[in-house]
């Protein structure tokens, strides 16, 4: 069965979409395409879609990804795997920037802010 991601703007081709709790797998069919390619493409993907053909009809819609791992199998196929952070997850994160921010703001405030 013949399934197609699409990340940012870009449609492949893969031989199979696994999907978890918290977490999204596929395998690619293209040949001749580097690690280092797919590693670079994904690395930045946090949306993408899943359809059953080539005109994108869709079935599948995931937001909050993060690259999380590519694995290559004994017959050279490639399999992404992106985490679906939650939002729980997201608001903790975006906390956590938060009060960096603020820590280096005191910071200055209080060593050097003169």
């Amino acid at each position: 069965c013949m399934e197609y991601i699409t990340a940012n703007g870009t449609i492949y081709k893969c031989s199979k979409v696994t999907t978890g709790l918290d977490s999204i797998s596929f395998t690619f069919i293209q040949e001749n395409v580097s690690i280092d390619t797919i590693v670079e493409q994904f690395k930045t993907v946090t949306e993408l879609s899943v359809s059953d053909d080539e005109n994108n009809e869709q079935y599948g819609i995931y937001n909050n990804l993060e690259f999380k791992a590519l694995s290559i199998s004994a017959n050279g196929n490639m399999t992404v795997t992106m985490f679906i952070r939650s939002n729980m997850e997201i608001r903790l994160e975006n906390l956590e920037i938060s009060q960096a921010e603020q820590d280096d703001v005191l910071a200055e405030l209080i060593y050097g802010g003169r």
